[in-house]
């Protein structure tokens, strides 16, 4: 179960740092338009 633990954390840091740089390339986009 402890695996388990850390390799869930690890995937919503994951997630949580994908959406980031979704948001960084939005932001981006929206600047150079």
């Amino acid at each position: 179960g402890r695996l388990l633990s850390s390799s869930k954390k690890y995937l919503v840091k994951q997630k949580r740092y994908e959406s980031q740089t979704i948001n960084w390339f939005v932001d981006a986009r929206c600047a150079l338009n």
